[in-house]
């Protein structure tokens, strides 16, 4: 494999540069984003495997075992935790 080395562009350089040149006509659109990847992205999916862990540190802490009845706080969590990601996107959406 080899590897080639440009030069550093100066400010002279880039007055002078070229426009680069218009694409053709036939080139295809973008390729659309897979919508899971954009969802998986946006609600920050391997945050949420930490989530569990509180609930179960928790339950953990009281001495208690984790019974089935602690599937609706872990959920809860998630779905909070995931609504709290997409909100601050869109609340810094003018950034």
């Amino acid at each position: 494999m080899t590897h080639t080395v440009t030069p550093p562009v100066t400010p002279e350089d880039r007055d002078t540069a070229p426009a680069p040149a218009p694409a053709p006509d036939d080139t295809p659109p973008p390729a659309a984003p897979n919508r899971a990847a954009a969802w998986a992205e946006l609600v920050r999916l391997p945050a949420l495997f930490t989530v569990p862990g509180d609930t179960l540190a928790g339950i953990a802490a009281t001495g208690a075992r984790p019974r089935p009845r602690a599937l609706l706080p872990i959920g809860s969590s998630l779905c909070l935790y995931a609504a709290g990601m997409v909100l601050n996107d869109w609340a810094d959406r003018a950034e």
